[in-house]
């Protein structure tokens, strides 16, 4: 629950940082980010799946990063 927490907090952050803060709201987000998740861990074929924030050329995205630890 952390985790998603830091995500989603990082997000907005990101947002408001290029100029583009509409509110996301948790629950939608989380729950997109679930879905993306269980796809990502059977395409890498991990363990699990965490995402890193990214914010370039005034876009923010979530970067997959796969742990097969």
């Amino acid at each position: 629950p952390d985790y998603y927490k830091r995500v989603y907090t990082e997000y907005l952050a990101a947002r408001r940082q290029v100029g583009n803060p509409d509110d996301v709201s948790f629950e939608n987000f989380i729950a997109k980010l679930k879905v993306n998740e269980g796809k990502l861990k059977a395409q890498y074929q991990c363990r699990a799946v965490r995402f890193r924030v990214m914010a370039r050329d005034g876009k923010v995205t979530l970067k997959p990063v796969p742990i097969f630890a």
